[in-house]
């Protein structure tokens, strides 16, 4: 299990942060300014770049109380030793993560209430659902929009959800209207120098706990 509080905001790591100079400061601030999670996703890179930079960046995620998230490796995060592994639908299955690693916090990447309820069955402990909205880097995954993340949180039965997929300032609180328990950026929050992250990660935290009060007053 993990606390939901955990889940508000995460950040997606862009492709290129292994080779930016102030990327591990810009993650640094932008746990300041309202991150709650941190998930080391770099595709296409080898595995020895992959490691040497989860290497840098777990300590910093760490020292901020926030979860420390390997995307698709379970192998990765038990090397780096991370909190949680999240699988997309190409990845081993959330069944066989959980025997393989027993110890590690499981996301799964869901689009569909059937698929939710199949990642729950199989022992998911939170799910990441989208493309909610359209996104540069998921360009090649269906868009959902609101009512398929409703659809979603819906069927959770509890379990905590995470927003996916062109998730900025204008739109996190939608996302949370729904029900959602958090949102997931990369784009919003990879831009600009720390100062620029720590006010972009604020701003999205912002938005996300007025969608949370709004939702809960219904």
């Amino acid at each position: 299990m993990v606390a939901e509080s955990r889940l508000r905001l995460h950040l997606i790591t862009p492709s290129d942060a292994h080779r930016r100079e102030d990327y591990l400061a810009g993650a640094e601030a932008a746990l300041e300014g309202g991150v709650s999670a941190v998930q080391l996703r770099l595709k296409g890179v080898p595995t020895k770049e992959v490691v040497a930079f989860g290497r840098e960046l777990a300590p910093v995620v760490k020292a901020a109380g926030a979860l420390f998230v390997v995307n698709d490796r379970f192998d990765l995060a038990r090397v780096l030793d991370a909190d949680a592994v999240h699988l997309g639908a190409d990845d081993l299955s959330v069944a066989t993560v959980r025997v393989l690693a027993p110890n590690l916090v499981i996301g799964a990447t869901v689009r569909t209430p059937e698929g939710a309820r199949e990642a729950l069955d199989a022992g998911a402990d939170y799910l990441g659902v989208g493309a909610v909205f359209a996104s540069p880097s998921k360009d090649s995954v269906p868009v959902i929009g609101l009512h398929g993340l409703g659809r979603v949180v819906e069927v959770a039965r509890g379990c905590p959800v995470v927003a996916i997929g062109g998730i900025g300032e204008a739109n996190a609180k939608l996302a949370s209207l729904t029900g959602a328990s958090g949102v997931a950026a990369i784009g919003a929050l990879a831009r600009g120098a720390p100062a620029q992250m720590r006010q972009a990660a604020g701003k999205l935290r912002a938005a996300v706990a007025a969608g949370l009060r709004e939702a809960a007053c219904e």
